[in-house]
């Protein structure tokens, strides 16, 4: 009986190490999995800040303008309400600007919401 113990033994022996072989490789194949996945969460976050950061830069550049065209706005306020609105070439460049200016915001907005969305 000693000698079929001793086989046994011996089975039981290589078949944990059949399984301390394969735990290792499930474990290498667990951690460059983790890996892969950190790293990819990590592209999609740095993805998200860089539409952010260019959101922004956008958002600031439309501010700075509509500052800096805050005189020609008053004026075309001004000029609206005058009596001759509607004949003076002036006010109508002055429309014109108003609403391209009043269609790219909200064109930049949209654009913003979108990604937001999709991402």
């Amino acid at each position: 009986m000693s000698e079929q113990t001793q086989q046994h033994r011996d089975l039981l022996d290589a078949l944990e190490a059949l399984h301390a072989l394969n735990s290792r490789q499930t474990l290498e194949v667990v951690q460059q999995t983790r890996r892969n996945v950190m790293e990819a969460a990590q592209r999609m976050q740095e993805s998200r800040a860089g539409c952010r950061q260019r959101l922004g830069i956008a958002l600031l550049a439309m501010l700075v303008f509509l500052l800096l065209a805050t005189p020609a706005i008053w004026s075309f306020s001004e000029a609206v309400f005058s009596e001759n609105a509607i004949t003076d070439t002036s006010i109508l460049t002055l429309t014109v600007f108003v609403v391209l200016l009043s269609t790219a915001m909200g064109a930049v907005l949209s654009h913003g919401r979108r990604r937001d969305i999709r991402e």
